[in-house]
């Protein structure tokens, strides 16, 4: 299934298991799928939410677990029902996975902590749409120019 996600996606994926291992979690969320697209795309969100911290948002994302240490990044980890739901959605409906379809991917899994993060802050599925970029600009180094969540 990866071999149809972008670099860019990818590297979502990737930033999602390392987040997910250094809290301690046993498996990767939605919430720290939508960390790993912070991280890959900070570009992204210098406006996200208008007027409000990027370190409270990340902050409220984070939640590790009382005594709990890093998990080896050698180690396999799952994915919750709800990460799984958000990629295999994505690959389903996508020919090629974005990192704009994850998050959209995160938008339709309604009852995640991820999107009810996101809808706290008014980012909506219909403004994401409209600024999707092309898959071609998915494929190399983050495009500073590419603004999904303004």
């Amino acid at each position: 299934m990866m071999e149809r996600f972008t670099e860019r996606a990818r590297r979502v994926i990737f930033f999602a298991r390392l987040e997910a291992s250094k809290t301690g979690c046993d498996a990767i969320s939605t919430e720290h799928i939508l960390l790993g697209l912070m991280r890959e795309n900070m570009y992204l969100l210098p406006e996200f939410p208008p007027g409000s911290d990027l370190a409270a948002i990340r902050s409220e994302l984070l939640w590790p677990s009382p005594g709990a240490e890093s998990v080896p990044t050698s180690v396999d980890m799952p994915l919750t029902e709800s990460a799984n739901r958000v990629l295999q959605q994505s690959a389903q409906k996508y020919d090629l996975v974005t990192s704009g379809h994850l998050l959209l991917g995160i938008l339709d899994e309604e009852q995640s902590g991820a999107c009810t993060i996101l809808k706290r802050y008014g980012i909506q599925r219909e403004q994401v749409m409209t600024r999707l970029p092309d898959s071609s600009q998915e494929q190399g180094p983050p495009n500073p120019d590419i603004d999904l969540l303004s």
